[in-house]
Formats: structure tokens, C-alpha cells, sequence
């Protein structure tokens, strides 16, 4: 064994020490010490005050194939090397020429400028080798970066090395020749600021270091000892993995270590448990698996010469729980050979898990949610679900992370069953479950048979159950109460059989937003008590595959896992805490949980609803403008109360209605003292008939909400009686709150992340609240033609409502701009602005103010070719934070709640002076017909409502915030053909405004208008992106009555020949500007 160590060591450490031997070395650094657990890895240089407490500061490592290692635990001596001219200089040249190998040409990369002098000195020091030097990253290092470099210096103080990092350094150091790697830096300053942490997984150089053979330790050493005159022949014992072996050796019989080895080897063994971490962290579990296993003989060993042995802390053998280990278990089975980024990502639902064991297998990139989750049911069985068919129907041609992933849920449903019979409910899945056959049967020690058969859900209820180990089901059929029972007694009568659960709810839920998924879909009656419910929310991206184990943090987001621990904590604070290292993904099972869970009182949810009331915080944190919530950094009590808050509006909970705690801070409270209205009767339209029928505009699906002019106080009972019995059961609604938009998946909840509640109109009374308050609207379904309805309200207070043309500013001033609700409604009969109360109080006249607003929406209904007296008034809402963008166009049309909206939205004089972009623009999306829309025009048809809007309500182009006018368009136009004009790619948003301000400078604004005129008249539609662009050249020839063929074609548009046929019929467009614009 000793001989296995030597040999490298006698012959290395002479080179390295050349001209150094024997010699003090005359000054140190304070330097990290190394753990070494290979027979190629040795120590060079031993720091310490003595020979008693040395340990190494400086190991090498020289395998008989492959590169070699130097590392030195301060990257001061390495940056400075050269400036001293003493003998750490000395060494650290050494190493530089050691690494090189007899090379005369070297070719050194670096990670940072930092090293910029020592190559400078190094390229001195080596005038007999011609040395270049480049300054590479990690990335760049392992993306190919390697193949131009001989030698490369890594140091700890990147953080972002990851296993694809290692992968890179390792296979450069074996697979190619005379390479070598110099490793700096040191660890004792993180360690000594992250007392608890893993420095294995947690200091990321580690994972490049290890592979290697050795690794930085907690542990740090000041001063060198001198350099050896002669070869040690006891510094091999300074590598724990060589004293490991030998006390082994010697506890079974073997020679006793000498008596001159017993400090080197102490030394080792100290540090290395001083380093080690607990066996029980499943973050370094695997990769330290080889420690603990070596280490087990010792426990308990008494070795003459090592009387402290006993005092190690040997706790840190013990094997992690039961549950722990049954988890890791099963995520190595799930994702062998899936690690890196996947390849692919279908937009995919979100699983909630509320199982006895359960667990994500693959995470959202942004909100940490489940796309695939697996269970193991307390009753027996493991399912495994995916968030998309997709995920799995591609397999197996590929060979990426979704092939890995597919195959292996298969064989780890199967549960060790040696011959699988897999049975597929639905046609689509037959071309990939063959394909599934064929991978299961490649696997090394996979199954030995595999047989595939479809049958349908009754086939499977009658009997054909019993052929089957694994039942591919998903979320598109329909399951009835047989099938059910089917499934459930089937999967726990066998521990070996498993499910395959695929599918997603979000385009479901398009034409289902008032449903509950949970009770809708009826796939959550077999997955539901397997511990599966899936979102209506959707992702389309993931985070990469560990590139280990799985981290232990992931079993939180099983909230059958987390609640109970989370009620236990909260309730006795002696019991374990949930760490922050928990908190992020025990909040993304929680979030996932309240959005899917429905209303108190349904079957098979009791148990995790009084989990959940027990293990809510009341007295932590409130989400708000002013004390955001951070989702990934909030104890998971304290976030489950706000969570609460949401569910309990999402399913419209009156149980123990109580006001939210947050709802003070938004949308806020009445004004103090404030007395509910009693009986108050509104009288409304219950008409709802788009016009013209055929719009293509967005949200006119959409029911339309007629205000009420009240609003629902946080925690109070509303009774609504709806006096006009023809509107019973007919679609209509009545609802609490306004802002719509859900920020669940966001990073920060600035609100409650969901504050509207909306309840059918079946019944003559009806009893309504909310925790979190809001206005309250009647809303009527597209198509109604019930003429006026009335319901009578009791118990809400007045909200500030002005309808222009109705509300006289008297009224306004006297009493109306002074009603206690938080709220306010300024209605212009076309645009309705819904704003804070507070931005209200001291406006005396709204009227100038909403007939500007008129005027902005008359243009762009008469450019857009739709009446003017619409059918019904835009909405357009500020809110604390909303679900994307800047703003964004809708019913209502979102914005936020910030002073610089205010004033595009309020005031007059700025409005007339410069108009409003960012409003203008999102009501201009309001406008796009969906026919006249391709590539391109998103972002950019919408600005010509805009452009137009500002000119007839007097803005002149100068003011305007954006590229309007020529001059400031040109820049724009010169570059877009620069670079080649790529219609596909570059053609939009600024580059496409110039193009439409082209031809309303060419033609005038009648040219658009005629242009929507032929749209709106369309009693067809336009099937597809490519047919669009062809009918949008040919509708402009013939309103202009020219041809305008060249013009687009210059753009980049592409032009069909049909369509260059019906152009061709017009004159030449004589005053084209492209030929003077871009010649």
C-alpha cells in the first residue's frame, strides 16, 4: 500500500521542491488544508507551528495516466509569485514547471484579470518556454475552451462550478495528455461565516476538487514547516483514505502503524471529520459514500496511539431516516442518467402532492413547481405524473433528459417486476409506448419482458385489470365511479404496480374559469387519493436535473410531508424548525396546493384542510405594496396564511369569514366608521350583444361587468336579491373585487395573490363575502339580451363612482367623490378608470378629463372601423403589481399603481400635451382585429390605434415619447437594413410602426380606416400566419389602388404569387419612399 503513494511521491516531491530542500521557506499565508482520499494525491508543503498540529497546505497529485494536480491553499502566493524572489516564489515556479511537463510551449489560461501579473512573471521566470496566457471561464473552459489550453488555475472564489464543470476538468486531465491543473485559494474565511454548511456541496470547487481525489477542508494552517531535506517516508499518512486503510489492515491483523505515523495520521482523520458531513445530508450523500463506508470499522475501535479516536464525532456515520433513505432511493432510480438541463419543455401543468410519500422529479425554472411528481400511496403502488403528454410522447428518439426520465418511470412504476405488462387508455399512445418497449428492454439489469396491450377504461373495470402492472392513464378521459373503484383497488392490491398519469389542464381551463379543476376533471378521482392534484397554471420551463441526489428540501414540497411539520413547529416551539434551506420549496408545494384545492367540504379533503387551519401563522407576515412577500425566503407558517387568504377567495369560503390581514394594506379598507348600505337596489343592463357580431377584438368572450357602485368590506356578509327573476341561471354573476390578475407564481406577492371571488346568480338570495374585500359587479355573459335587471344589496358600503353624462359634478362634490370605500370608478361610458379613492378626493370636475378619454377611444374606434357607441366601456385598472409586463392589454386592462401611471391616466394637461404611450398602447391591443395580426404585428399594429389617437386629440409628433416622427424613425429603418433586413427575425414593435407610418404618410389615416373596413366585413376567417400576410398585401392594394407589392417586398415580406397577381392589377405606387429611403 505504502508503495503505491511513494513511488509518485518520492519522485514529484523532488521536483517540486527543487532548490528548496531542507530550506525554511521564510513566509506563509494563512492557508486552507486539504482532505485527501486517494492513493495519487500527496502532500508537498505542511502548514502549522509545528510538526505536532502540521497538516497540508500544498498536495500534488500525479496519477500513472492522465494530467496532473497542484494545489496551494492561498491564491495571495500565487498572484504574487515572482515579487519576492524567496522560496514560496520558488515553489509556486516549481509547480508552473512540474504542471508543464517538459513542454516548450505552454499554452496557460486563467479564470480572471487577477492573475494578470503573475503570468507576466511567470512568462519571465520561463524564458526557455514559450508561455501564453488568456484570460477563460469556467463555461467557456468546458464548452471547448479546454481543447487550446495546457495548464489551467481554477480558485475557490467562483461559486458557480458545477458537475458539468467537473466532468470537463476530469476527462480534459485523463483523457488527454500532459495537461495539468493548478488549483488556488482557501475556504477557512466561508467556513468560519457558514458554521452549519456542507462545505462538500456548498463551496461548488469541491465538486471539481473531489473527483479529483481530494478536497478543501474547514480546517486552516498559519506558517509552514521547512522543506524536507529527504523524502518522509510517514507524509503518505497525511492522506486519510492511506491511514483508513492501514488502521483497517490493522484492526483485522494486519502490521501496527509505527509509532512516528500516529500524528500524520491523527491529522488526517481529524480533519477529515472536522469536514465531514453528516451522512444524513443527501446533498453530498452519494459522492462521500465510499468515507462513511471506509470509515464504519473504525467506530468504536480502540487503536493504542490514538486515545481521542473514540471522541470523533462518529454520529455523522449514521445512515439518514428511514423515509430519507427510501426518498433517495427512489429519485436515483427516477432520474439515472438524467442530469443538465432538459432539452425540451412542453407547456406543462403543475402538480400538487399531498401524499404520505411523495415527491417532485422535476421543478419549474421561476415558481419551483412540480411538472413531473411521483407518490408511493399509503395503500401500495407508485404513480408517476407528468404535466404534458409531450413529455413523454416524444420518447425515444432522442435520447435527452424526457427519454431518460419516460423510460425510468416506467420501470420504477413497475417496482422490480422482471416481465411488465403496460396497458394504454387512449390511441395516441401506442407509436411511444412501443417505443417505451423497446428502451425498457435495452436497460442494463432492466426487466426481461415487456408487453404492451390498449384497452379501454371499461375493458380495464371488467376484468382486464387484472393482466396489468402498469396502467398508462391521463387526463383528457373521462372516469367514471366504476372506473375508479377499478383503478384504486387494483393499484394497492399489489405493491409492484404502478401508474402513469399524463396530461395538462391549462388550455381546459380557457373555457372553464369559473370551474374547479379539481372537481371538473375527473382524473382527480383516481390521482387525488394517490396524493396527485393538478393546476390549471402552466410553465414552460424547468429547472435543470440535479446533478446528484436529489436535494432533501425537495420532500417539503409534498405538503402530506410539510403541514405536519410546519403545524408541529408552529405549535410548540421546541419541536424541529423548518430551515430557510426548506422555505422556498415547502412555499411552492403550498402555493400549488391552495390554487387546486377546492372548497371546504369536499370528499377526501378534510384532513389537509384542518392540517392547513392548524398550521397557518397568524401573526406573521402580510403581503403589500409596502411588506412584500417573499415567497422563497418566508417561514412557510407565515406564508401559508397569506396562501390561506387566497385559497379561501378562490373558493369563495364563507366559513368563518374574517378579514385578511393583509387586505389593509391593499386594496385597503374603507374609510373608518363607514355604515353599510341596507337594501340598496341597482338597476343594470343586462345586455351583452357584441357589436359588430363578427369582432375579432380581444376579451369579447368575456363577460361584461356592470358596476354596482358598492363595495364589500374585508370579512363582512353581503346578501345580494336579485329582483329580476330572468337573469336566474342564465350566466350571470355577481362578483368581489376587480384585480384579476393572479400572481401566485410570482417571485414576490405584493398582494394576495388573488383577490376576486364570483358567484352564480341561480337562486333569488344569495349570501357573499370576502376576506380580502372589493368592489362589487354584476357580471352579464356575452350574447345576453335581457334588457334591465335590479338586485338589492345589503351590507356593502358606497364606492366613488362619476358616469360621465349622468353624475353632475355637484353630485360629485358633495357627497359622491367622499363615499368611504377604498375604490373608485370614473366612467366615461367608453372607458372606465378604476383607481385608488385617493387619487380621486380632491377632483372637482371629472367631466373635461373623461371627454378627453372619449375622444382617445372614438379615434380608435373609428380607425378600427367598430361603432363608436360601443356595446360596452373598456376597463382599465391599476393594482400594487400584476402578472406581467409593464402593462398589459385585457378586461380590465392592467397597470400599475404607481404616480407616473397616475398621471397618464388623470391628468388632463398631460394628456393633451404628450398623450399617454404606455395606456394608449395597451387599449390599442383592445382594438387589434385577430385576422389582421402575423408575425411581427403584436407589439406593433397596436401603436398605429396609438399614433393615430394622439393626432386627433392634438399631440403633436415632437411630444411624443416614442419613434414617431421621421427623423427619429430613420436610425431605426437604417439599421433594420444594415442587418440585412430579416422580415422574420427583426421585422416588429418599432421597426414595423415605421413601416405602417409609411403608408399612412403615403395615403393618409383613410387608408387604415378602409383597410379595418374590409376586416370587419369578413365573414370568414383567415387560417394561418402565412395566409395573413398574403391578404394583408392584397387588402392594402386594393384600398389604395396600388400596387404595393415592391413597397413590402423591400421590407422583406414575403410575397406569393397569387398575391403578386392581384396587385399587379393597380398601378404602380409612384410616390413609393423606399427607393429614396433605402436605395
Amino acid at each position: 500500500m505504502a508503495a503505491s503513494i511513494s513511488g509518485a511521491f518520492s519522485r514529484d516531491l523532488a521536483d517540486l521542491l527543487t532548490g528548496i530542500s531542507g530550506s525554511a521557506y521564510g513566509r506563509s499565508a494563512t492557508c486552507s488544508t486539504y482532505n485527501l482520499w486517494s492513493y495519487d494525491v500527496y502532500p508537498i508543503v505542511l502548514g502549522g507551528s509545528s510538526a505536532q498540529d502540521a497538516e497540508p497546505v500544498a498536495i500534488a497529485s500525479a496519477p500513472a495516466t492522465g494530467g496532473r494536480v497542484f494545489a496551494l491553499g492561498h491564491e495571495g502566493l500565487v498572484q504574487n509569485a515572482g515579487t519576492a524572489g524567496d522560496k514560496v516564489d520558488r515553489l509556486v515556479m516549481n509547480a508552473w514547471r512540474w504542471l508543464a511537463q517538459g513542454r516548450l510551449v505552454l499554452r496557460v489560461a486563467v479564470p480572471n484579470s487577477g492573475y494578470d501579473g503573475a503570468m507576466q512573471r511567470l512568462k519571465s521566470a520561463m524564458p526557455d518556454v514559450s508561455v501564453t496566457t488568456a484570460v477563460m471561464d469556467m463555461d467557456t473552459f468546458a464548452a471547448g475552451g479546454s481543447s487550446n489550453v495546457d495548464v489551467y488555475l481554477i480558485d475557490s472564489y467562483y461559486y458557480g462550478y458545477t458537475a458539468a464543470h467537473a466532468a470537463a476538468i476530469k476527462n480534459w486531465l485523463t483523457q488527454l495528455s500532459m495537461k495539468g491543473l493548478f488549483v488556488t485559494g482557501h475556504a477557512w474565511a466561508w467556513a468560519q461565516s457558514h458554521p452549519n454548511a456542507n462545505i462538500y456541496s456548498d463551496v461548488s470547487i469541491n465538486k471539481v476538487l473531489w473527483p479529483l481525489g481530494f478536497s478543501l477542508s474547514v480546517r486552516y494552517k498559519y506558517g509552514f514547516l521547512d522543506a524536507p531535506a529527504l523524502v518522509p517516508d510517514k507524509w503518505p499518512y497525511y492522506n486519510a483514505l492511506y491511514t483508513v486503510t492501514a488502521l483497517t489492515e490493522q484492526l483485522q491483523g494486519g502490521a501496527a502503524l509505527p509509532s512516528d505515523a500516529l500524528v500524520p495520521a491523527w491529522a488526517a482523520i481529524r480533519a477529515l471529520f472536522d469536514t465531514l458531513p453528516a451522512r444524513a445530508d443527501i446533498s453530498s450523500f452519494m459522492e462521500l459514500a465510499p468515507v462513511y463506508t471506509a470509515l464504519a470499522p473504525l467506530r468504536g475501535a480502540a487503536i493504542s496511539g490514538l486515545p481521542d479516536l473514540a471522541n470523533l464525532a462518529w454520529t455523522k456515520l449514521d445512515p439518514p431516516p428511514a423515509a430519507t433513505m427510501r426518498y433517495l432511493t427512489n429519485t436515483l432510480q427516477l432520474l439515472s442518467n438524467v442530469a443538465g438541463p432538459y432539452a425540451r419543455d412542453p407547456y406543462a401543468s403543475m402538480w400538487a402532492i399531498n401524499s404520505p410519500f411523495g415527491f417532485p422529479v422535476v421543478l419549474s425554472k421561476d415558481e419551483g413547481a412540480a411538472t413531473v411528481a411521483a407518490t408511493e400511496p399509503a395503500g401500495g403502488g407508485r404513480v408517476v405524473a407528468f404535466g404534458h403528454e409531450a413529455m413523454l410522447t416524444g420518447c425515444c428518439s432522442a435520447g435527452d433528459n424526457y427519454d431518460k426520465l419516460s423510460v425510468n418511470a416506467f420501470r420504477w412504476a413497475a417496482n422490480g417486476t422482471k416481465t411488465i405488462r403496460i396497458a394504454t387508455i387512449a390511441n395516441w399512445m401506442a407509436a411511444p409506448i412501443a417505443n417505451i418497449r423497446v428502451a425498457l428492454l435495452a436497460l442494463k439489469d432492466g426487466p426481461t419482458d415487456v408487453t404492451t396491450t390498449a384497452m379501454t377504461l371499461d375493458q380495464f373495470a371488467s376484468g382486464g385489470s387484472a393482466n396489468v402492472d402498469v396502467l398508462w392513464m391521463d387526463m383528457y378521459s373521462e372516469y367514471s365511479a366504476v372506473h375508479v373503484s377499478a383503478i384504486l383497488a387494483w393499484i394497492k392490491a399489489k405493491p409492484n404496480r404502478g401508474i402513469i398519469a399524463s396530461g395538462q389542464s391549462w388550455y381546459w381551463a380557457y373555457d372553464h374559469a369559473q370551474d374547479s379543476v379539481f372537481a371538473a376533471r375527473s382524473a382527480h378521482k383516481v390521482l387525488w387519493p394517490l396524493g396527485l392534484a393538478q393546476t390549471t397554471q402552466g410553465t414552460g420551463a424547468t429547472q435543470p436535473a440535479p446533478s446528484s441526489t436529489a436535494p432533501l428540501s425537495w420532500l417539503w414540497y409534498n405538503a402530506g410531508y410539510s403541514l405536519p411539520r410546519i403545524r408541529d413547529a408552529l405549535k410548540n416551539p421546541s419541536a424541529p424548525q423548518p430551515g430557510p434551506e426548506v422555505y422556498a420549496t415547502a412555499n411552492a408545494g403550498l402555493a400549488i396546493l391552495t390554487a387546486v384545492l377546492p372548497a371546504r367540504g369536499t370528499p377526501g379533503t378534510a384532513d389537509i384542510v384542518a392540517t392547513m387551519d392548524a398550521a397557518r401563522s397568524t401573526n406573521g407576515a402580510v403581503a403589500g405594496p409596502k411588506t412584500p412577500l417573499e415567497v422563497m425566503s418566508t417561514p412557510p407558517s407565515a406564508f401559508l396564511d397569506v396562501a390561506m387568504d387566497a385559497w379561501a377567495v378562490r373558493i369563495r369560503d364563507l366559513t368563518n369569514l374574517k378579514p385578511s390581514r393583509s387586505a389593509a394594506a391593499y386594496p385597503g379598507l374603507p374609510t373608518a366608521g363607514a355604515a353599510p348600505v341596507n337594501s340598496l337596489a341597482v338597476t343594470f343592463s343586462a345586455n351583452n350583444v357584441v357589436t359588430p357580431p363578427n369582432s375579432q377584438m380581444p376579451s369579447v368572450n368575456q363577460a361584461t361587468w356592470r358596476s354596482t357602485g358598492l363595495y364589500a368590506p374585508p370579512g363582512k356578509l353581503i346578501t345580494v336579491k336579485v329582483t329580476t327573476p330572468a337573469i336566474l341561471g342564465k350566466g350571470f354573476r355577481v362578483q368581489i373585487g376587480a384585480h384579476t390578475d393572479d400572481l401566485t407564481n410570482k417571485p414576490q406577492w405584493k398582494r394576495v395573490p388573488v383577490v376576486v371571488s364570483s358567484w352564480p346568480l341561480v337562486n333569488a338570495t344569495l349570501t357573499i363575502g370576502s376576506p380580502m374585500g372589493g368592489l362589487i359587479f354584476v357580471t352579464v355573459p356575452r350574447d345576453a339580451q335581457l334588457g334591465q335587471a335590479t338586485v338589492t344589496i345589503t351590507g356593502a358600503v358606497r364606492a366613488p363612482r362619476y358616469e360621465y353624462g349622468k353624475t353632475t359634478p355637484a353630485q360629485w362634490r358633495a357627497t359622491v367623490r367622499s363615499y368611504p370605500a377604498p375604490w373608485a370608478e370614473l366612467d366615461s361610458g367608453k372607458l372606465t378608470i378604476m383607481v385608488p379613492s385617493s387619487l380621486i378626493r380632491n377632483m372637482s370636475d371629472p367631466d373635461p378629463l373623461l371627454k378627453h378619454w372619449n375622444a382617445v377611444m372614438d379615434a380608435m374606434a373609428v380607425l378600427g372601423n367598430i361603432p363608436t357607441q360601443r356595446y360596452r366601456a373598456e376597463r382599465f385598472l391599476l393594482d400594487t403589481d400584476i402578472s406581467v409586463g409593464w402593462m398589459h392589454a385585457g378586461y380590465p386592462i392592467m397597470a400599475p399603481d404607481l404616480p407616473v401611471v397616475h398621471n397618464e391616466m388623470l391628468n388632463l394637461a398631460y394628456l393633451q400635451n404628450s398623450g399617454a404611450w404606455g395606456p394608449y398602447h395597451e387599449i390599442g391591443h383592445q382594438h387589434q382585429w385577430a385576422d389582421e395580426q402575423f408575425s411581427g404585428t403584436g407589439e406593433a399594429s397596436n401603436n398605429v390605434f396609438v399614433v393615430y389617437a394622439m393626432n386627433v386629440t392634438g399631440v403633436v409628433p415632437s411630444r411624443i415619447e416614442n419613434d414617431v416622427t421621421p427623423e427619429k424613425r430613420k436610425p431605426i429603418r437604417d439599421k433594420y437594413f444594415a442587418d440585412g433586413a430579416n422580415w422574420q427575425k427583426d421585422w416588429g414593435v418599432f421597426v414595423a410602426l415605421d413601416t405602417y407610418m409609411l403608408l399612412a404618410e403615403g395615403f393618409g389615416w383613410q387608408f387604415y380606416k378602409d383597410l379595418s373596413a374590409v376586416y370587419t366585413s369578413l365573414t370568414f376567417r383567415i387560417g394561418d400566419d402565412s395566409a395573413r400576410v398574403q391578404f394583408y398585401i392584397q387588402s392594402g392594394c386594393k384600398v389604395s389602388k396600388r400596387n404595393l407589392v415592391p413597397f413590402f417586398a423591400k421590407w422583406g415580406f414575403p410575397v406569393m404569387q397569387p398575391t403578386r397577381d392581384v396587385c399587379g392589377a393597380f398601378p404602380a405606387w409612384a410616390e413609393n419612399p423606399m427607393p429614396r429611403l433605402v436605395p
